[in-house]
């Protein structure tokens, strides 16, 4: 998709200056922005944090995937830890809205 897209904008006078970046990242196949591979999977979330499968799981996912684009994640040890200490918060709160 992304290739049609850059296409489109420099065909509507987009500056390829502009664009040039974004063709980088999606060139370089390490970049997570780019091509995001996921350090844990849901059921890894399952397993190691004793959860239920629920919309909580693609939210830890999510958070996990922006703390490693972030640099805060590099590992699958950090990512479980990271998820943990997520859902730690969450619960808290959680008992604290009922």
């Amino acid at each position: 998709v992304f290739p049609v897209v850059a296409l489109l904008a420099v065909a509507r006078g987009m500056a390829v200056d502009t664009i040039a970046p974004l063709i980088e990242h999606y060139l370089n196949p390490n970049d997570q922005v780019a091509h995001p591979t996921p350090l844990v999977t849901g059921k890894d979330l399952i397993k190691s944090l004793k959860l239920s499968p629920s919309s909580k799981i693609g939210e830890l996912l999510t958070e996990i995937q922006i703390a490693r684009i972030e640099g805060n994640i590099n590992s699958i040890k950090g990512a479980l830890e990271f998820a943990a200490k997520l859902d730690s918060i969450n619960c808290g709160s959680e008992d604290k809205d009922k």
